[in-house]
């Protein structure tokens, strides 16, 4: 498995990826606000992203349970041709609790494939939300991509969110989505 830590000589070639995250996030453009923002997560050690290259897997369990707010999404990118990403997130929200979880993956290389699963649970008013990014680049070709989310409302006052972005810039590409509540 040929699995890279990211670090600051790897700055100029994210900057423009975590510019995607700003727009996504309703900022507006700005590739040196992306480039600062890494900087200063490389410095501080706040931040580690782990490259998949040819043939690789990556796989990531995320729990979140217990804070009043959590914002989590942990990010892959598949550089690798062959490369294979799974994230499995697994979120509970009770009285005054909002979990805010998913994940973001980037099919940069051909034949790759990734996988999102996200389950949670609500209740007492608990809010749970998944916030997820998957993107195919124009030269990744014959990608495959699923994102399944599933959510439990054990009361009336409780809620469930699913805001799943697919930005697919190859036609090639097989990308699946589901959603439930329960």
């Amino acid at each position: 498995m040929n699995v890279t830590l990211a670090d600051s000589s790897s700055i100029p070639k994210l900057s423009n990826l975590f510019n995607q995250y700003r727009i996504f996030y309703g900022a507006k453009t700005d590739l040196q606000a992306a480039t600062d923002f890494l900087k200063s997560r490389f410095k501080n050690k706040d931040s580690v992203i782990l490259v998949a290259h040819e043939n690789s897997k990556i796989e990531w369990v995320d729990g979140n349970i217990g804070s009043k707010l959590t914002m989590k999404y942990p990010s892959v990118i598949l550089k690798g041709e062959g490369s294979h990403a799974e994230v499995i997130s697994v979120a509970y929200s009770g009285k005054g609790q909002h979990q805010d979880a998913g994940a973001k993956i980037h099919h940069l290389a051909s034949n790759t494939t990734s996988k999102i699963l996200s389950k949670s649970i609500s209740k007492d008013g608990g809010r749970v939300t998944y916030r997820g990014m998957v993107t195919v680049s124009k030269k990744a070709e014959n990608c495959k991509l699923n994102i399944v989310c599933d959510a439990l409302i054990l009361d009336e006052k409780s809620r469930a969110d699913t805001y799943p972005t697919m930005e697919v810039s190859n036609s090639t590409a097989k990308c699946e989505h589901e959603a439930s509540v329960s």
